[in-house]
């Protein structure tokens, strides 16, 4: 007698998605063309999401990096908001939050098959990104020589209000 596909369900049709976490390893992951039919396919769909997750981590890192380094600049200058809003650096940071949005949601997507497998590497890239990219929090914070206050206490710098 020979084996039934266990993934034969998913190629005639019938893809009614999990809704509590299961083992298995027949999905279609956010498109019709990636389909894990077998556990090496799975593994190679884990590696890609690892990726995915690190690759968010590292572009919400660069995201701050830009921003505070832009903040930095404009420290002295005394730009209207009209210029700020339609400079080079907010245009730049509006298309790098749009790919970053993206990113997130995709992997929310991902999270949501409930299949366990696809769950740990979401968790494990994330994991991975925060560890590569998160430590730069702690040397901008260290370096960076402003203390937050409250506006009447502060009285050596200059608080605008719009």
């Amino acid at each position: 007698m020979e084996s039934e596909d266990p993934c034969m369900h998913f190629d005639m049709g019938h893809t009614m998605m999990a809704m509590s976490f299961h083992l298995g390893y027949c999905e279609n992951v956010l498109f019709d063309t990636w389909k894990v039919r077998s556990v090496e396919t799975l593994i190679g769909s884990m590696f890609g999401i690892i990726g995915m997750a690190i690759l968010y981590e590292g572009l919400k890192a660069f995201r701050e990096h830009l921003f505070w380094k832009d903040g930095q600049k404009k420290k002295t200058e005394n730009m209207p908001a009209m210029k700020l809003m339609f400079g080079k650096a907010h245009l730049i940071q509006t298309g790098l939050h749009v790919v970053q949005v993206i990113l997130s949601y995709f992997l929310m997507l991902i999270v949501m098959y409930y299949n366990v497998w696809l769950f740990i590497a979401v968790v494990l890239g994330a994991t991975i990104g925060h560890y590569i990219f998160g430590w730069q929090k702690l040397v901008l914070a260290a370096s960076s020589n402003t203390k937050p206050c409250a506006e009447k206490t502060c009285s050596d710098k200059k608080v605008e209000k719009y």
